[in-house]
Order: C-alpha cells, then sequence, then structure tokens
C-alpha cells in the first residue's frame, strides 16, 4: 500500500516499487552516540532541528543584516536556504540513482517523494495534472501537507506574510533536475505559515515557470486573490542577473567605443577620467592628451548657453545645451551637449554626449537666410494679392449679377414648360378622346364591310369569277387589319381613362390564361412558363400587358426552326420583375428608344405586318402601376422584355 507518498493512478506502481526499496533502506538504521554517528544503510546522516533550518535561520539572519531592514535580511535567508537545499537534494538524487541502478526519469523521481517522507522533510502530494518530461515542457503541481518548515514557524505561533517552505522547494527540484536532467526550480505559491489552506508548489524549468504560474491562478480567480507574495528563487535568477550584467558591460562597452557622438566622463572637478575614440578625433586629441584636461578648458559657453540649457530629468539631474569646443589646432566646433549626473558612494561625476551640430548651425543660417529672402518675397506677393482680390470681388459682383439673371431666366423657363405640359397633357386628353370616339364611329361601317363580304363569299361564291373572289378575300382580310387596328386603339385609349383596381394577381395563374388564350399551331414553338412571385396590380391591366409580350413574341420567332419562349420573373427589392425572353429575330440597340413608341415598327413587310399600337398600351400601362419598362435583344440572336412592379409590401 502507497503510504509515503500521493501521486496520480497510472504513476502508483512505478511508486510503490520505490516505497517497498526505501523502506528497506531506512530499516537498516544504526546509531552510536559514543562515536556520534547515525548510519542509515551505510551512509552516515546528520539530525538537525527543523526550526533552526527555518524560523531560527531567519531571526539569525534578520538580525546579521538588521542595518539593511527585515525585507532585505528574509530574501538573504531565502536565497541561501534554497541553493544550499537544492544542492543537496541534487547530490542525495545522484547516490540514489547510483544505488538503485535506475535510468528511467520517471522512476529517478519516485524515489524522491517517499526519501522526502522518510527524512522527516514532508510528505508530498503531486496532483493528476502535473506533466513529468524530460525537456522544458516539464510541469509538476503538488501539496507538502506536512512541511517542516510550515510546522515550525505554525508552533511558535509566528505567522509570516511570504511563503516560507524554501527548503522543501530547493530540495525537491534539486533531486527532480537530477531526474530529468534539465534545469527545474519550484515556487511556493501558497504556504500553511501564512495563513494558506496547504503548502503548494509549482515546479517546471526556469523560462516557463512564470507562464505556469499566471495560468493556473487564471483559471482560479477566487485563488488567485488569496496567492500573494510568491516568487521564483533567486539561485537561477542570480545567474541570468550576472550573465545579463556582463551582456550589459559588453553592450555599453561596444557602444563607447563605437559611438559617433564624442562621450566623455567627468568626475565633481570636471576633469575627464574617460573619453571614448569619437570624442578624441572630433578634438583631435590623444586619448592620454585628453584625460589630462578638464571640460573646463575645451568647452566654450557660447553666448546663449543659458537660453539653450534644458534640464531633461530633475530626478537625473539630467540637462542639455549648446557650446563652442575648442580643438587642439585652436579651430571650434560647435556641439550639442546631453549631460547626466550620477554618484558612485560619496563622489559625484557625470556623463556627457556631445553631438556635432555644424551642419544644423550651417542649415540654421541657410534656413534664416531663406526666411528673411521669403518674407521680401511674402511682402511683394502680398501687394499682388491686394490688386488681384480688388479684381476678383469686380469679378465676383459681376458672376452674381449674372447668376440672378440665370435663376430669372431659369423661373421663366420652368414657367413655360409647366405650361406646355399642361398644354400637352390636355392634347393627350384629346387624343385618347378621339382615338376612343374614333374607334367606336368606325365599328359601325366596319361591321357592315365585314358582314356583306361574307354574304358574298357564303351565297355568291359561285357566280364571281376567280378575279371576283380575290378581291372580296382582299377587302375581308384588310377588314380583319382593320378591325385589329380599332381594337388596339380602343385599348390604348383606355389605358388613361380607366381607374386602376388594385388586388393580389397569382401572376402563374395569369400567364397561364394568356397562354390558352393566344393559342398557337406552329409546331416548332416551344413555350416555358417559369414560376414567378405574385404582384399587386390591376389583373386585366396586367393580363393586356403579357398578351401582348408573348404575341409580339411569337411573332418574331415564325420563322426560327426551333423556336422558344420563355416567360419567367423574379423578386429584386424593391420591385418584382417579370420578363418575356425569345430567340427571334431581335433587334438593333441603336433603335431602342423607337420601341415602345405607338405605330412605331423596326422591321418592315408584310411578314411581320402589326401596328406598332401593343408596345406602347404595355409601356402605359407599367407607367401607371408605377414601374418600369425596357428591353435587351441582338439582331438574329432572340429579345428580352422586361418591366417592374412595386413589391407588395
Amino acid at each position: 500500500m502507497l503510504n509515503t507518498v500521493k501521486v496520480p493512478k497510472q504513476f502508483e506502481p512505478i511508486f510503490q516499487k520505490a516505497q517497498d526499496y526505501v523502506n528497506k533502506y531506512f530499516k537498516k538504521r544504526k546509531e552510536d552516540p559514543s562515536k556520534g554517528t547515525l548510519e542509515i544503510f551505510g551512509e552516515r546522516y546528520i539530525l538537525i532541528r527543523a526550526a533552526s533550518m527555518s524560523i531560527d535561520f531567519f531571526e539569525s539572519i534578520k538580525n546579521l543584516y538588521k542595518d539593511q531592514g527585515e525585507e532585505e535580511a528574509f530574501n538573504v535567508a531565502r536565497q541561501l536556504l534554497f541553493d544550499i537545499a537544492h544542492a543537496i537534494g541534487r547530490q542525495d538524487a545522484k547516490n540514489f540513482h547510483k544505488k538503485m541502478e535506475l535510468k528511467d526519469p520517471i522512476e529517478k523521481l519516485s524515489a524522491g517523494p517517499v526519501h522526502f517522507s522518510h527524512s522527516g522533510w514532508a510528505f508530498v502530494d503531486i496532483f493528476a495534472e502535473s506533466r513529468p518530461a524530460p525537456d522544458e515542457s516539464y510541469y509538476l503541481i503538488y501539496d507538502h501537507p506536512f512541511s517542516f518548515e510550515s510546522d515550525a514557524w505554525l508552533k511558535s505561533t509566528r505567522k509570516s506574510d511570504f511563503p516560507v517552505c524554501v527548503m522543501n522547494a530547493g530540495y525537491s527540484s534539486g533531486w527532480c533536475e537530477e531526474s530529468f536532467g534539465l534545469p527545474l526550480v519550484a515556487s511556493e505559491i501558497m504556504c500553511r505559515a501564512k495563513g494558506d489552506d496547504a503548502c503548494r508548489f509549482i515546479m517546471a524549468h526556469p523560462s516557463k515557470i512564470e507562464g505556469h504560474i499566471e495560468n493556473y491562478l487564471k483559471k482560479r480567480p477566487k485563488l488567485a486573490k488569496k496567492i500573494t507574495k510568491y516568487e521564483i528563487p533567486g539561485f537561477f535568477k542570480r545567474k541570468e542577473m550576472e550573465k545579463a550584467l556582463q551582456e550589459s558591460e559588453e553592450k555599453y562597452r561596444a557602444f563607447f567605443n563605437t559611438a559617433k557622438d564624442g562621450i566623455f566622463i567627468n568626475d565633481e572637478t570636471r576633469k575627464f577620467i574617460d573619453v571614448n575614440p569619437a570624442a578624441c578625433e572630433s578634438l583631435g586629441y590623444s586619448k592620454e592628451e585628453l584625460l589630462k584636461l578638464s571640460s573646463k578648458e575645451i568647452d566654450l559657453e557660447t553666448v546663449g548657453y543659458e537660453a539653450s540649457k534644458k534640464v531633461l530629468d530633475t530626478s537625473a539631474n539630467k540637462v542639455m545645451f549648446e557650446v563652442n569646443q575648442k580643438r587642439k589646432d585652436g579651430s571650434f566646433l560647435p556641439v550639442e551637449v546631453t549631460k547626466t549626473f550620477f554618484n558612485v558612494g560619496s563622489q559625484q561625476f557625470s556623463l556627457s554626449i556631445a553631438r556635432d551640430i555644424t551642419e544644423r548651425k550651417r542649415a540654421e543660417e541657410a534656413l534664416l537666410k531663406a526666411n528673411e529672402e521669403l518674407e521680401e518675397r511674402v511682402e511683394e506677393r502680398t501687394e499682388e494679392l491686394v490688386s488681384t482680390n480688388k479684381l476678383l470681388r469686380n469679378e465676383i459682383r459681376e458672376r452674381k449679377q449674372a447668376e440672378a439673371e440665370i435663376r430669372r431666366l431659369n423661373e421663366e423657363l420652368e414657367q413655360r414648360v409647366h405650361k406646355r405640359t399642361a398644354q400637352l397633357e390636355a392634347t393627350n386628353q384629346e387624343l385618347e378622346s378621339f382615338c376612343y370616339s374614333v374607334s367606336h364611329d368606325l365599328r359601325a361601317p366596319l361591321r357592315a364591310i365585314n358582314g356583306f363580304s361574307q354574304i358574298l363569299l357564303e351565297e355568291y361564291l359561285d357566280k364571281l369569277d376567280d378575279e371576283g373572289r380575290r378581291l372580296l378575300n382582299i377587302i375581308q382580310g384588310n377588314t380583319h387589319k382593320m378591325a385589329e387596328l380599332i381594337d388596339n386603339l380602343l385599348s390604348l385609349s383606355r389605358v388613361g381613362r380607366r381607374e386602376i383596381e388594385l388586388s393580389v394577381i397569382d401572376m402563374d395563374k395569369l400567364i397561364q390564361t394568356v397562354s390558352n388564350e393566344i393559342g398557337t399551331t406552329e409546331e416548332n414553338l416551344q413555350i416555358y412558363l417559369k414560376p414567378i412571385p405574385p404582384a399587386r396590380g390591376d389583373g386585366g391591366m396586367i393580363r393586356q400587358v403579357f398578351f401582348h409580350l408573348i404575341a409580339n413574341a411569337i411573332k418574331f420567332t415564325r420563322s426560327s426552326k426551333a423556336a422558344m419562349i420563355e416567360v419567367g420573373g423574379y423578386t429584386q427589392d424593391p420591385e418584382n420583375i417579370y420578363y418575356v425572353r425569345d430567340n427571334g429575330i431581335g433587334f438593333d440597340m441603336q433603335y431602342i428608344d423607337k420601341l415602345f413608341g405607338a405605330f412605331q415598327r423596326l422591321h418592315s413587310g408584310e411578314e411581320f405586318e402589326g401596328t406598332g399600337i401593343g408596345l406602347a398600351t404595355v409601356k402605359r400601362i407599367i407607367n401607371r402601376h408605377g414601374g418600369r419598362v425596357w428591353a435587351e435583344g441582338k439582331e438574329n440572336e432572340g429579345a428580352t422584355f422586361y418591366f417592374s412592379l412595386p413589391m407588395d409590401k
């Protein structure tokens, strides 16, 4: 039974094996007070009072470092304890692995917590979310329910404001580091000595541990509020700091030696104690010569020194100013100096960076001269602009007068257009009335002509010769054409006179009715009726629209060997669009403006006879419904006629 450590189920067999071995190891115990020895399995051990390595140790270090404050003293104590425990953990693990002849990292790790328990450090409870792996993804989270360090603080009735189980963290991370062969560090994020429910640790690679801790706390916001003052032990930080300091020193020295600006370091007497190569080159001195001088001897303050002096950082006493530096050959070098003062112990020093501003000064002089020339040109230009402004005011006045005249003419034109529109509307109404009256008046004599010609054909056909029959057939054919023309005129005139009766139209049913009414005997003609959306309009008028468009399509597809007519529609917010498409003779788009005019015909000859009123009627009906009519076509490739109706909201 596993009783010296608590681990996830999958690791229990490995840890059971380790427990059995370590139990046997610690049973072979031998004490000889006369020699001051304590041996376990042939290894000499020492017993140390727990409090002396925790609370007493912290108190001792606090007294030693009392001049530097309690926090600094405790930081020193934590670093020492972690480093010592980490080293002990590594060496104990190395010795154990050798005796047990272990190779697998998990088996190497397994003996550590069991040894930990037997040697009185703590009991280890490893969480199931741990991922012990031999690379930088290593992650271990565990509790020490009976840590000797937290127990020492609790028994002393002392309460800490920081995690105290430093040696536990150091020893366990040292053992695991030796087991897995990669750097590892452990951080105690919760501690019973500071009032937490448990002593909890997270162990990981030094480069990953902060991220693991942040992720752990992010997933547990309530717990995160209680977790304070944890830190990554300084054993690894010191190495990183030393490396960083070395790199920083190298970077500084490289910058110092390669900088293009002159760099001077002075003591409080303004004597140079270090200069860079750029400073020597700009002033013409060797480094040895400059180190014998002071800034008093080369900095000749300009008249504008006080005006140019700027305090950049009051806390660091950082200033910027311009001076003329005297070269070795007696010439002068204008520079912009940024000077920072700093202390080393009780002595003050300054670091000055001098940038050559010769070109800037030349540019400033050139700019000043250019500004003077510009002012002269501006003055001249101003006089020109004043003169031009007077001319512009006159032009503006004249333009306003012209605009007023244009407005007057526009108003007059609008009145004339309005008057002309009213006249055209009146004329249009008169024409509609005329067409309506003429259509009715022509019907009576036309019926008489048609009736008598029919009687002649039925009763006197045998008494007529061939020429008489031919002439009579011509009379009857033209009578039918005249009747069709009258019907179309009457239909056109009724569009403007009739009130529109709106209702919801089942367009599929309406088109089927129109198709049946028209009918066709053309064997090569195919008519395809596509499903189309319903519309709101005058059913009778819309039926006329489809009647004229389908009849028109049939007329111009008769000569096709495989004639096809397609009727369909679709919704395109805010309107419904319907179409009749054919593959007949088509038309040239340059004549599109004539297409919907009354009595207009694009095709001459008896083959395509017609009045030209049908499409004009279509346009008037759709216009009255608030829609649009248009067409697309190409000669010998067919035509498509479209019209739109507002959607039924």
